[in-house]
């Protein structure tokens, strides 16, 4: 087995994660579970039920291997946005299997166009090409990109698949600085996942007024998995150092 990539079942992996669901298919939200510490939660379902999920903004600090469209902040419910929060959280760039209101009020809307008119769909990339390749054998000393490890092993150039197309914290732990399970639809990665199963490299997730923020640890235990489609039976999977940072608002 490599030191830096090593292969395993997608299914073994999963667990009960919500993994990667297209753009294409729209969003499937994670439960809304009561029991789940209410770090998002503002108000609630009433007679005890689960919290309601609202919309909310999402907004990419600089530094970061998330690298925004350069339009501002990413509005739920804006120009096909889609940016949930209760217990739970997820965030699509951008909606693609809208009903047909929800087209029709995107097609409509004035400032969901360019200069030229054209509609706009919002987009983030993961810089996956600059991140490193996590090696046991050397940590915390490791020197190769994913960029140069395609290179030398010939794998699948990246190209346009540095996309995300969604973002999905599903699992809190209810202290302080809440421990998470994250799943990013990038489909390079098929999934990019930050969990238990890759080591104890979850997300931190910490709330201030108004504000969630999401983020990798530091260095070096900024370790997610990347488990590449090789066209096989099981992907590739491939460990990468990744800093990576969001913040989920509440509404103005």
């Amino acid at each position: 087995m490599s030191s830096t990539t090593k292969c395993c079942s997608a299914l073994a992996l999963a667990g009960a994660l919500l993994l990667v669901a297209s753009c294409a298919e729209g969003p499937t939200l994670p439960p809304d579970d009561a029991a789940v510490a209410p770090l998002l939660k503002k108000g609630g379902g009433g007679g005890g039920g689960p919290p309601q999920l609202r919309d909310v903004d999402v907004e990419i600090p600089t530094g970061n291997a998330l690298i925004d469209d350069g339009l501002g902040p990413y509005r739920g419910e804006n120009c096909a946005v889609v940016a949930k929060a209760g217990s739970s959280f997820s965030f699509f760039p951008f909606y693609g299997a809208m009903n047909r209101k929800e087209r029709k009020d995107y097609e409509n809307d004035p400032n969901c166009r360019d200069i030229n008119g054209t509609l706009i769909q919002r987009s983030i990339r993961v810089d996956l090409a600059n991140a490193m390749v996590h090696d046991p054998a050397s940590h915390p000393n490791e020197d190769v990109t994913l960029a140069q490890l395609i290179i030398d092993q010939g794998l699948d150039p990246i190209g346009s698949d540095d996309v995300m197309n969604h973002a999905k914290v599903s699992v809190f732990d209810g202290s302080g600085v809440y421990q998470s399970r994250v799943s990013f639809g990038v489909p390079y990665c098929n999934y990019l996942m930050f969990d238990d199963e890759v080591g104890s490299n979850d997300l931190t997730v910490a709330q201030t007024e108004g504000n969630v923020r999401v983020e990798t640890q530091a260095w070096p235990d900024n370790v997610g998995l990347c488990a590449h489609d090789t066209g096989g039976d099981e992907p590739l999977v491939i460990l990468l150092h990744l800093d990576i940072a969001y913040d989920a608002k509440d509404k103005p």
